[in-house]
């Protein structure tokens, strides 16, 4: 709704709860201009999945923020813009955003309450984004993202008739729109099915499943008939939760096999120990669903009682609310240009990003420390060990799987660490193995500190990475985790797994011992480096209390 968004982990929350502010390194921005007006039936899903084949996931978003604009977006409605705004996480981006508008403000005045006040900002035109990337709408298509990458993404009709075996419609990027929509074309093609001398019901086989994302849609699609289609097309609906997405407890496909789901990641052992998970929009998932392969939905969507669909979603009339004062914000410069500091850029080739404390009550820049500190004392000792290699985005999906995230022992969670695609890694940490090498986007994915808990348990003693997700990096901070961003094309053409390193996480100075070629890694921002230097987030604050961030920024 036109405000500033960002995943966080635990102890950010936490902090952030008890002191009332927090710090980010300010990112760079990119601008996604949407042109064009899609045809009825095409989701957010869809467009996110096209904006992700299109440009790529990790690349031009990589831990930026990320601005969706353009004359199709004042046709979008709250629900699309809230699955392209949560699925900026596959794109890589820090947070997604639209600017509050018309269209937020007759969504709020459904509201029972908190719409009174609302502040309207945007963008000035000549906003200094890094890119500016056009995505044409106008003849936008049903699409799948197949296994094992939201970016790769293909029209669903180059792969009708694909057998699956089974089908997901929620998680949290399954809006009440798409539910709704899933059903009716659920219902049209019962009525298909019936009308060619099949059943007009399918038999449920466990293996059709569809949560919701709140009780409060469950309420309303149950009131509305809708949940009925649903089951009577063979579903069973779930409880509100992350189910197949997280693959955790009952909700699990098996090995081997095929689904098709309306989730956000198809990332390899997502929903379980190896099944294949290809993505799609809730409408393309239920055109599947009666025969278990994928099709078009394009033939169905256009039979559907658009009034209808309306009425399902008993949602104000656009244009209810009347027009919005678009407002400039009421800054203190002075206090912020006081506070910013400078740093390794958040986005690829920065040269610097400022770093700012941001107050709860979102007033200003918070203002100088509260009490006189010193420096921190720079740990000038030297690491050396051999080395686990690793490629591109590795998620955290990948580092602990979600069915090991009930874990509370960092020791039994360093047990599973790469538990599915590098069985054996904390026997190889413990026998020498103990720095970590990877390519760009380590850490993408969910913000779960899990990843970074298995990381400590293991052992592992640094990571080095052309580049990090944004929020896993902070948990990284937050635990006091030693990481170096390397960027030079050369250290990565020539270490090798088993490679011995030698290494000053502090300076940054990294000697390849098999070469005795020497590197320089990106210096972190001051207040990333302090808190490192200080053991983490939880010892910072017991040292310097509630002025934790401006001392740590100003040691």
């Amino acid at each position: 709704l036109g405000a500033f968004a960002m995943g966080l982990g635990g102890a950010d929350i936490a902090a952030a709860m008890v002191l009332g502010e927090s710090w980010i390194e300010v990112p760079e921005a990119i601008a996604v201009i949407y042109r064009g007006r899609p045809p009825f039936g095409i989701s957010g899903k869809e467009i996110i999945l096209q904006t992700l084949g299109t440009l790529g996931r990790n690349t031009v978003a990589m831990a930026r923020t990320v601005e969706y604009r353009g004359d199709a977006v004042a046709d979008f409605s709250t629900d699309m813009r809230f699955t392209i705004a949560n699925m900026t996480a596959e794109f890589g981006g820090l947070n997604g955003i639209f600017e509050a508008d018309e269209v937020s403000a007759a969504w709020l005045s459904g509201r029972a309450d908190h719409k009174e006040g609302a502040s309207y900002f945007r963008a000035d035109e000549d906003a200094p984004y890094v890119g500016r990337y056009v995505i044409d709408l106008e003849r936008a298509q049903p699409l799948v993202a197949r296994p094992y990458s939201p970016d790769n993404v293909a029209p669903a009709a180059d792969h009708a008739g694909q057998q699956l075996d089974g089908v997901f419609v929620g998680a949290c990027t399954t809006t009440e729109e798409e539910l709704v929509l899933g059903a009716l074309v659920l219902e049209r093609a019962l009525e298909e099915r019936a009308s060619a001398g099949g059943d007009g019901a399918v038999v449920a086989d466990g293996k059709r499943l569809v949560v919701p994302g709140s009780r409060e849609i469950v309420a309303r699609l149950e009131a509305n008939g809708v949940l009925e289609i649903y089951r009577r097309a063979g579903f069973r609906v779930g409880p509100p939760g992350c189910s197949m997405c997280l693959g955790v407890a009952s909700d699990r496909a098996a090995e081997g096999e095929v689904w098709l789901s309306s989730q956000n990641r198809n990332f390899p052992n997502r929903m379980g120990r190896g099944p294949h998970a290809w993505l799609a929009s809730a409408a393309t998932v239920a055109a599947a669903a009666p025969t278990m392969r994928i099709r078009d939905a394009r033939p169905l969507l256009e039979q559907i009682d658009r009034d209808r669909y309306a009425r399902l979603l008993d949602r104000p009339a656009r244009g209810a609310a009347a027009a919005v004062r678009v407002q400039e914000p009421a800054l203190d410069l002075a206090a912020a240009a006081d506070t910013a500091g400078a740093g390794a850029g958040a986005g690829a080739g920065a040269e610097r990003a400022d770093v700012a404390e941001v107050s709860a009550d979102n007033s200003r820049p918070v203002a100088g420390a509260a009490e006189a500190t010193g420096a921190v004392e720079e740990n000038t000792e030297w690491l050396r060990s051999r080395v686990q290699l690793f490629g591109d985005h590795v998620d955290t999906d990948a580092i602990i799987p979600g069915e090991f995230c009930h874990l509370t022992g960092v020791a039994e969670l360093g047990e599973v660490c790469f538990h599915h695609v590098a069985p054996g890694f904390a026997q190889r940490v413990r026998a020498g193995a103990a720095i970590v090498v990877a390519g760009e986007g380590w850490g993408s994915g969910s913000s779960r500190e899990q990843a970074v808990w298995a990381l400590q348990g293991a052992g592992v003693k640094l990571i080095i990475a052309r580049s990090f997700a944004f929020i896993h990096r902070r948990n990284l901070v937050n635990e006091a985790v030693p990481h170096l961003v390397l960027n030079d094309a050369r250290f990565y053409e020539l270490v090798q797994a088993d490679d011995a390193l030698e290494v000053n996480p502090a300076r940054g100075e990294i000697v390849h011992l098999p070469s005795g070629e020497r590197f320089q890694a990106e210096s972190p921002a001051p207040i990333v480096r302090a808190m490192q230097q200080a053991g983490g987030i939880v010892a910072a604050i017991q040292t310097h209390g509630t002025g934790v961030f401006a001392a740590l920024q100003n040691s």
